[in-house]
């Protein structure tokens, strides 16, 4: 399992709470989460969409079903595993 910190679009500022996300994968298989391209050169991980049929669209179907919120577009991830750096969540991911 890995455990994804994300704080939801609060449009540039960090006003919403943050929310955890456990995801497991097989070893092929991505975790189906597209990032922003104009946000990924400014080392930071913006949600550009999520695969509905990858191990985050799964999440999210799950929390659907209890009425809560998924990982939306535009939400920011900002720890991965306990790591908040760029490179070593880009080394988790």
């Amino acid at each position: 399992d890995s455990r994804f910190a994300v704080q939801q679009d609060g449009h540039g500022e960090r006003s919403m709470e943050p929310f955890e996300v456990v995801l497991s994968r097989s070893e092929l298989e991505a975790w189906g989460l597209a990032w922003n391209g104009n946000s990924h050169a400014a080392k930071r991980f913006q949600v550009a969409g999520v695969d509905p049929c990858s191990p985050a669209g799964r999440w999210n179907r799950e929390q659907q079903a209890f009425g809560l919120r998924g990982i939306c577009r535009g939400d920011e991830l900002f720890e991965v595993n306990g790591s908040s750096g760029h490179r070593e969540m880009c080394q988790e991911l």
